[in-house]
């Protein structure tokens, strides 16, 4: 698969749980730059977070891809961070983008939701709007690489706080 362009898609969360991070109450969501880079202000909030961590993927995977952020899973009537990737989804095949691989950083395991939301019903929507092909990279799951890693995280931790193995 050589995609036109990747989407990183990420869990989205309200509105108002970035807005208590910001530590001076003037810089989250109050310009659409507050998420370009990780200051003071903003070093808690989840979309900021969200935003390092493409950059930090792109820049070590030396992704040369165009790409982009959005945020899935949203529901009821509170305003929820944006983009929304169901939107993103249509203005990138309105915008030309044929073949577009979407990846989840902020799930470890695939789950019904993501892939009825991504692999299912948002397939359908990028080709209803003109997309050719959504690749949905699968997450990490149990993949031996993954558990190692996870089980080295938790060691290393209870090294740290000397709690008893």
């Amino acid at each position: 698969h050589k995609p036109d362009h990747v989407l990183f898609s990420y869990h989205c969360v309200p509105e108002r749980h970035c807005i208590k991070t910001d530590l001076d109450a003037r810089h989250c969501l109050k310009s659409m730059t507050c998420c370009d880079a990780i200051v003071p202000a903003n070093r808690n909030c989840y979309r900021a977070q969200c935003f390092a961590t493409t950059r930090e993927i792109a820049k070590r995977a030396g992704l040369t891809t165009p790409h982009s952020v959005a945020f899935q899973s949203r529901l009821g009537r509170t305003p929820w961070i944006r983009p929304y990737t169901d939107h993103v989804l249509d203005d990138l095949a309105k915008g030309g983008v044929k073949r577009l691989l979407v990846v989840e950083p902020s799930f470890v395991a695939d789950c019904l939701e993501t892939l009825e939301e991504i692999a299912i019903r948002g397939r359908e929507q990028f080709r209803a709007a003109g997309g050719e092909e959504l690749v949905l990279l699968p997450s990490l799951n149990v993949g031996t690489d993954w558990v190692q890693s996870l089980a080295h995280i938790v060691r290393r931790q209870v090294v740290a706080t000397g709690e008893p193995r």
